[in-house]
């Protein structure tokens, strides 16, 4: 592929802003124009040249693109979690709640519904453009939805990433098991598939074993260390010092500032320790569902736990690798929506 950017993090980010083209969520040449004003060196440009190259063409879709164009900018805003360009930017997004129901037609029939969330570092904004439309094309309903560490929620309630997903997603079934129109439930997380068994399949797109692991796995030797030896404060002063940095690798850097941002504390150390006790293990006998899990060949974030997650669901799972032979191999399967879908 052609590098859009020098730094590998940024390169990644720009096919993902692109791959919403297909689905209403963006312009190839403003996505462009865009990220060429973006200083790899810094950020928050990235904010700063998204929130400028916003020029309305169609009432419908520039509707769209404009609602996640003024979420995306807020992405590399977590450096600092009082700045004020993260609610400048909310306010800017017309009606921004906390779940929205979207119909497949105007039929009272009852129809598959898919519920549909996203990682820790995403919104609903973002994920109607990457799973949302492509449902509602295939005649299914779908609820977009935040919970805690999520941009909204954390915004305004300051509440960080929980464990029990459980307690967010089940009122949303609720909610929709009283609607006329809401056939089977469909899925996007292993915890709530495994407690609230109302939902009939799940999908884990590069589906996650065990967060904690995966995350350690890509901390730099020094940090590492610190943090498997239980020396709390000696991985906070690194992780520190690594932050005042400008060598420190951006993929890092955004990996840390976005933690500490989504569970809503101050230390990388209880960060880390937070991530613990996200894991599938444990909780698998409990899932009745059927899931696909999708691995990504080439993924630069959860390499390997796609496989560990198979592997513990065992007849419950199916299991697809989707590869850069197919230019699908990135994390998420990035710039390949169609194919994913």
């Amino acid at each position: 592929m052609i590098p859009l950017s020098p730094d590998p993090s940024l390169h990644y980010e720009i096919p993902r802003i692109l791959s919403a083209a297909r689905y209403h969520g963006a312009d190839i040449a403003e996505v462009l124009q865009a990220a060429s004003s973006i200083d790899h060196t810094n950020l928050s440009s990235q904010a700063q040249a998204i929130d400028s190259t916003r020029h309305p063409v169609s009432a419908r879709d520039v509707f769209f693109v404009r609602r996640r164009t003024t979420a995306l900018p807020t992405f590399t805003c977590t450096e600092n979690p009082s700045d004020s360009r993260i609610n400048e930017l909310r306010e800017l997004r017309p009606g921004a709640i906390l779940a929205i129901y979207y119909a497949a037609d105007n039929s009272s029939a009852p129809k598959p519904t898919v519920r549909v969330g996203t990682g820790y570092d995403g919104s609903q904004e973002e994920i109607l453009h990457v799973f949302g439309f492509l449902a509602l094309e295939r005649g299914y309903n779908v609820i977009t939805y935040e919970g805690p560490g999520k941009p909204l929620v954390h915004r305004t309630q300051n509440l960080g990433f929980i464990t029990e997903w459980e307690k967010v997603v089940t009122p949303v079934v609720d909610y929709l098991v009283l609607r006329l129109d809401v056939g089977a439930l469909k899925n996007r997380r292993y915890r709530p598939a495994a407690f609230e068994h109302r939902i009939v399949a799940t999908i884990a797109v590069d589906g996650i074993y065990d967060l904690y692991k995966a995350y350690s796995r890509a901390m730099p030797p020094p940090m590492l260390a610190a943090l498997e030896s239980g020396e709390r404060g000696k991985l906070d002063d690194i992780v520190r010092e690594a932050l005042a940095s400008d060598s420190i690798v951006v993929s890092v850097r955004w990996g840390i500032e976005q933690g500490l941002w989504s569970f809503n504390v101050n230390s990388a150390s209880e960060w880390m320790e937070m991530t613990r006790a996200i894991t599938l293990k444990g909780t698998e006998h409990l899932i009745q569902c059927l899931i696909w899990v999708g691995e990504a060949e080439s993924d630069q974030f959860f390499h390997g736990q796609p496989e560990k997650a198979r592997d513990a669901l065992g007849d419950k799972a199916t299991y697809v690798s989707l590869t850069s032979k197919d230019a699908a191999g990135n994390h998420c399967h990035v710039g390949a929506q169609v194919l994913l879908n």
